[in-house]
């Protein structure tokens, strides 16, 4: 293993200033051992840390270093630095008690691979571990954002990784790299010096990292690190504010507990500090922590109630004051947001620790309407359905979300959705057109440009088994649209299901077509894909309403002559992989190239529709598709086509060959050969191959015997 660097930071006790030196990661994790110094001073901090005033507290703090294991920091005499990245991520599970917690913790993240050092936080009740990553290359990113990404990303990773594995929630944090841990003492560290390192793509550097981070007004998180920063200094600020406030008591030199949460509160209120992160901020703190989330809560609460009544208009009857007090508690309680793909409300706590949206469900909504009641607040389930079901949620669209959250900028030259349809090799020349408007039309689906109208529109990939049809399906899909919007599988025995996921997908991949009955081809399938929105009820409402379309279709198949409907041919851009060849999966797909020049061009006013002219090549195209069917294949074992009359044709009906077909081949027609047979003859005389003649109404074929 290449060597690890660290950096450690420290301050003078003289000049107050911060220091920084860099050290090998090694000679670290001997010291965190076998340092007897640091030890002394780590155990009087974990022994006396819940009842220390916090002067001493603070001065015993300031007397452990701080590891920044993500960069190698040095600074020059100048005031000037450098900065390395190390590629090595800090993860802590916090919240531990007692030794058999960390020891739990510790040894559940031994058995990863993963696990560069597990060890016991300066607190004794937290356990910090470290990962490292790399890119697929080997190498680390250099640049600054590319640093920022990759670090975010292999934080993420990891976060996923052990909260998997842990028997405690990991600590989810921003995950940048000049996290910080205090110095710590663990004399039964776990140190993995052949550590596997996450890998990273390079290309996923340049990939959309959140789409919450970037799409007001479709979510955007506003509580950022600095926000988290400033609040906590904001509350340490209070905390000293009640210790001047509150005095001790003259027996027992104790403050009352409640007294200085009180005036915290206040403090907190004053300095516009959510009630949720006060709480929060509060319950971690030394002093209070011991009191349960409960009593704090109810101590917090009652001071934004009663500092909040002041400024609060005065309701004109009870109804109005029950949903000032709901839309209020709730405002302060939760972040809530209406996503429209998932058809739903989804929630989550509204603090600056709390990153994931969670549906909400019936025991979510009968939990807040009892925390609600036992705030006082006197709120029915009919009054909690009725604010979650208003247009007072805010509403969250994913696609359209990183559509608009995409900042790179179309060249307007690149043809980037061209080479992503050339991926697929085939000898049609007219597919990466007819994939562009395709693709404009997946896309101005999402974006919601024409609700009379569905993207009926579906390519038909046709191949053998493992040529990357279904793949290339997936990767039309960035990852953050693909994890929430594509399907494969269709339950066409449902019919309400089925119609459900053009309302909760953004692409259906019909895979394995030609497994689709020729019934429902005709029938249901038909109808599904050129419908623009779909009847149904939103949650917690009672009323069937039109809920918008989202989806869009793609199809493939390993065998040709698939489409069993001629009727409904003009939906399908059926195009054949070239023999022995294999589409492009491997390299890179820059999406936000891709998707930006979509929006450039929708907003341009280019077509993403088939013009009447289009639709009918996509008929005469889709031909072939259906001349494996066995009454094609028998006609032209029987007959050949002719484009002129002479002594050995001879003029037929579409009957008649039937009848000839069967005479000569002993081939039972379907009930539905007649209707194929028809449509294929039309389509080869539009196109020139046969001479089709008009005999009193009837239509005739001029055909001469194989």
């Amino acid at each position: 293993m290449k060597v690890m660097l660290c950096t450690v930071l420290s301050t003078s006790k003289r000049s107050r200033k911060e220091r920084a030196f860099v050290r090998e990661l090694q000679e670290i994790v001997n010291e965190l051992q076998f340092s007897f110094e640091r030890r002394i001073v780590v155990e009087a901090f974990r022994k006396e840390l819940s009842g220390l005033e916090p002067g001493t507290r603070w001065r015993l703090i300031d007397e452990l270093p701080r590891l920044c294991p993500g960069l190698a920091i040095v600074r020059k005499r100048d005031g000037s630095e450098k900065r390395t990245y190390t590629g090595v991520a800090l993860i802590s599970v916090g919240g531990l008690h007692g030794a058999a917690e960390v020891e739990s913790v510790k040894r559940a993240a031994a058995s990863l691979p993963m696990t560069l050092l597990a060890v016991t936080g300066s607190s004794g009740h937290s356990v910090k571990i470290l990962v490292r990553g790399e890119l697929d290359n080997g190498k680390l990113p250099t640049a600054g954002d590319d640093v920022a990404t990759f670090h975010r990303r292999l934080y993420n990773m990891a976060c996923r990784t052990y909260s998997a594995l842990l028997p405690k929630n990991v600590t989810i944090g921003e995950g940048r790299a000049n996290d910080i841990m205090r110095w710590t003492y663990d004399n039964d560290l776990i140190y993995n010096t052949d550590a596997a390192p996450y890998l990273i793509k390079a290309e996923e550097l340049k990939l959309p990292e959140n789409i919450e981070e970037r799409s007001l007004p479709y979510g955007k998180d506003t509580v950022t690190p600095e926000s988290r920063d400033l609040w906590q200094r904001r509350f340490s600020k209070a905390v000293i504010t009640a210790l001047d406030e509150v005095s001790p008591d003259e027996e027992s030199g104790e403050r009352d507990e409640e007294a200085l949460l009180s005036v915290t509160a206040r403090e907190a209120y004053t300095a516009g500090i959510p009630v949720e992160e006060t709480v929060h901020l509060a319950k971690s703190h030394y002093r209070w922590h011991h009191m349960g989330e409960r009593r704090i809560r109810v101590a917090v609460e009652c001071v934004f109630d009663e500092l909040s009544q002041q400024t609060k208009p005065e309701p004109k009857n009870d109804m109005q004051n029950v949903t000032y007090r709901l839309q209020e508690w709730v405002k302060s309680r939760y972040d809530l947001r209406y996503n429209e793909l998932a058809n739903g409300v989804e929630w989550r706590y509204n603090t600056s620790y709390s990153h994931k949206f969670h549906p909400i469900d019936t025991r979510t909504v009968n939990s807040m309407i009892q925390e609600a009641n036992e705030r006082g607040l006197e709120i029915f389930d009919r009054d909690m359905k009725r604010y979650l079901g208003s247009a007072h949620i805010r509403s969250y669209n994913e696609a359209q979300a990183y559509i608009y959250g995409i900042s790179r900028k179309w060249d307007g030259k690149t043809d980037y959705i061209g080479a992503l349809a050339r991926r697929v090799p085939t000898k049609d020349k007219a597919w990466p057109e007819r994939f562009h408007t395709w693709f404009l039309g997946m896309v101005a689906q999402w974006l919601g440009w024409d609700r009379r109208h569905g993207n009926s529109v579906v390519p038909l990939l046709v191949g053998p088994q493992g040529c990357g049809k279904s793949t290339f399906g997936q990767l039309l899909l960035p990852q953050e649209l693909r994890d929430v919007g594509y399907r494969e599988l269709v339950d066409f025995s449902s019919k309400q299901e089925a119609e459900r996921i053009l309302t909760n997908s953004l692409l259906v991949n019909l895979d394995e077509f030609n497994q689709i009955s020729e019934k429902m081809q005709q029938g249901f399938l038909k109808n599904l894909i050129q419908k623009s929105s779909v009847k149904g009820r939103r949650p917690y409402s009672s009323t069937i309403v039109n809920l918008p379309r989202y989806a869009s279709f793609i199809a493939t198949t390993n065998y040709g002559g698939a489409l069993s409907d001629p009727t409904g041919s003009r939906r399908f851009i059926v195009v054949d992989i070239t023999d022995g060849k294999q589409i492009d999966t491997q390299t890179p797909v820059p999406y936000e190239d891709i998707y930006s020049q979509a929006r450039a061009e929708l907003e341009a006013g280019r077509r993403y529709w088939f013009t009447p002219d289009e639709v009918a090549q996509l008929e005469e195209h889709n031909t072939s598709s259906s001349a494996e069917r066995p009454e094609i294949r028998h006609f032209l074992d029987v007959f050949s086509l002719c484009t002129e009359e002479t002594a050995d044709t001879q003029r037929m009906k579409v009957s008649q060959l039937l009848m000839e077909i069967r005479r000569q081949t002993g081939y039972r027609p379907q009930n539905n050969a007649t209707i194929f047979l028809g449509r294929w003859l039309s389509n080869e005389a539009r196109a020139g191959r046969v001479l089709q003649l008009r005999s009193h109404g009837t239509t005739l074929y001029v055909v001469r015997n194989s």
